[in-house]
């Protein structure tokens, strides 16, 4: 898998941010919304959408549009490495940044991640990688979330942990569904090593201005201003 020289630092100021962890459907639109503000700042930005078995990105935004990119055929790790790497060699060609959603329970994301650290991978080919690892507050949830972001390829980058009101179990709008986590010394240690959280309230596609978060990656510096 190579879209270019994956030893090298990245000297632009690209950005490629990878969507990781239990999303249900949340991670997707998080992706949009992200998606939809940088498009709406006039900031060159592709979608690729990798998720074969649950494509809600693609229905959100057309990969056949102006910053889309074809799915991929199957779910298969050779066709998934041969799908990112040209994702990655259009957004380079492009001058964009992209935002990848493989999704499909973060098997493919892993796979790729045994073979080369995908934050190095990301960088030796111009991208500045962030991660962003969705949680809902279930305790499964965060155990995968910090699984992943505890294993040595996905370390060293930027990354955000999304907590993700929407995958609530109870409904009151004055319990904290995430008191626990806060209070997890897992979460105290991602951080410290500099995770930043975000609130994601209960959404659907049409309260995307609700956040904005392209906004707040620039406000964060994860988001190269204009």
């Amino acid at each position: 898998m190579s879209a270019g020289n994956s030893k090298a630092e990245s000297t632009t100021s690209y950005r490629a941010v990878w969507r990781l962890g239990r999303g249900r459907g949340g991670g997707s639109l998080g992706c949009a919304i992200v998606a939809h503000n940088a498009i709406n700042a006039g900031r060159p930005v592709l979608v690729a959408d990798g998720d074969v078995n649950n494509p809600t990105l693609s229905r959100i935004l057309d990969p056949k549009g102006p910053n889309g990119i074809e799915r991929p055929r199957n779910a298969e790790l050779e066709t998934s490495k041969t799908w990112l790497a040209t994702a990655l060699a259009t957004a380079i060609s492009r001058q964009s940044s992209i935002v990848i959603d493989i999704g499909g329970g973060d098997r493919v994301s892993e796979e790729l991640a045994n073979e080369v650290p995908l934050g190095d991978f990301l960088k030796g080919n111009g991208f500045i990688p962030t991660f962003m690892y969705f949680t809902g507050p279930e305790r499964d949830d965060f155990d995968h979330a910090y699984r992943i972001w505890s294993s040595s390829a996905f370390r060293s980058v930027d990354s955000i942990l999304v907590m993700n009101e929407g995958l609530s179990r109870t409904h009151s709008k004055q319990a904290d569904p995430f008191k626990w986590v806060r209070s997890d010394e897992r979460y105290r240690e991602m951080r410290q090593a500099g995770v930043l959280p975000i609130k994601m309230p209960a959404l659907t596609w049409s309260d995307r201005r609700t956040v904005n978060w392209c906004a707040l990656l620039v406000i964060l510096s994860l988001w190269p201003a204009d």
